[in-house]
């Protein structure tokens, strides 16, 4: 299994997230020495726990007690070599489960809570008409439905060639995200502080074109089969990336000095200026928006596309990139005191899901901070 995978279970395990099936492959990878010893590494790296600190709750203590003899009646014919290495493997999970339960419950309460983000959007109809979108509400018409959690738009392409179709534009604020699905069937997923703007049909004589204007989108693209053949084409930047039928992220936020597009799977042409290049999959196309230069790089897709799972992950990011990233999803603003070596390389991985002091705190363990304080959507950071 490949380290992305093992952190995925790792990460599943921890928050109480994984299937029977997901424990079996854990359990059966712990059984591996180098995997033991990443695991050490994992949590005392992204957790800042001592594996070794003694347990002094009685009641942690029988519940092992109970758990282990309940395992041992089970393991009676199995040979004493293979139980005790199990036994050994669930005592160190569990041992490190009770630990990280213990440890957030002395997380500082004394700190404002800061959420983390939810389902949300901004449509934007062609008169300008705007409609607010989350959980609460839906929305139907004659060409759209929408549920609170995505927007589906009726599968049909325009009856006359070069037909002047009207477009809508989908916002996506800070601390929030949203699901698309295009008239030709194309998937579109939305991260934070994000918008799109596309038509409502597709001529079917001309390729299919929408526009990031910024942010972070993933595409799963319909094939061209259900559009007559038509390519599909998303603009951004004066850059062109153009697919038949594929899976692919682009990140071009307005703050930040790069556009990195990841290709998952199949085949894009980006072109850029006089400059193209054809992407295969695990690749990504970074380009340095002040100098105009593009580079290709070989990446580890499920990292780059966590958010997707709904995780953050940082590998050797600066601690000004990761606390960048937790400003989008968290809506707050960061404001780091003289002295903090804001480029510091950072290694983690977190659930989006959890409320952002326990981030901070996670964060604080690893010694790239010192403190926090947080003053409703201000965070100031030594």
């Amino acid at each position: 299994m490949r380290n992305s995978d093992i952190d995925l279970l790792i990460v599943k395990f921890l928050e109480n997230k994984i299937s029977s099936h997901e424990f079996q492959l854990l359990e059966n990878q712990l059984k591996k020495k180098e995997i033991q010893q990443y695991f050490k590494e994992y949590l005392k790296l992204n957790y800042s726990i001592n594996l070794y600190k003694p347990f002094n709750s009685l009641n942690n203590l029988q519940q092992l007690k109970k758990r282990i003899l309940k395992i041992e009646r089970h393991q009676r014919r199995k040979k004493a070599r293979s139980y005790l290495l199990w036994a050994a493997t669930f005592l160190f999970l569990f041992s490190t489960t009770l630990f990280l339960e213990n440890f957030a419950e002395k997380l500082d309460k004394s700190h404002d809570v800061v959420a983390p983000g939810s389902t949300k959007a901004t449509l934007v109809l062609e008169d300008g008409v705007e409609i607010h979108l989350d959980n609460n509400i839906q929305h139907i018409n004659n060409q759209i439905v929408s549920n609170g959690n995505e927007i589906i738009y009726k599968a049909i392409l325009s009856k006359k060639p070069n037909s002047n179709d009207s477009f809508n534009t989908l916002k996506v604020p800070r601390s929030g995200q949203f699901n698309l699905t295009l008239a030709d069937g194309t998937k579109v997923r939305l991260n934070s502080e994000s918008v799109l703007r596309y038509p409502v049909s597709f001529d079917p004589s001309a390729p299919r074109e929408v526009e990031l204007v910024f942010g972070e989108a993933y595409f799963d693209v319909s094939h061209p089969s259900n559009s007559n053949g038509s390519v599909f084409r998303v603009l951004n930047n004066n850059q062109v990336i153009e697919v038949l039928g594929t899976q692919f992220n682009i990140r071009c936020y307005r703050d930040e000095p790069f556009i990195y597009t990841t290709l998952k799977q199949g085949e894009i042409l980006l072109k850029r200026n006089n400059t193209s290049k054809l992407l295969k999959p695990s690749q990504q196309a970074v380009l340095d928006i002040k100098s105009d230069k593009l580079t290709l790089n070989h990446v580890d897709v499920s990292a780059e596309l966590a958010w997707l799972e709904g995780y953050f992950t940082f590998n050797k990011k600066p601690l000004s990139e990761v606390l960048q990233v937790l400003s989008r999803w968290y809506d707050v603003d960061f404001i780091l005191n003289n002295g903090l070596v804001s480029d510091n390389l950072f290694n983690g991985k977190f659930s989006r899901h959890q409320d952002l002091d326990k981030i901070l705190e996670l964060i604080k363990e690893t010694g790239k901070i010192k403190s926090y304080k947080v003053e409703q959507k201000k965070i100031t950071i030594k």
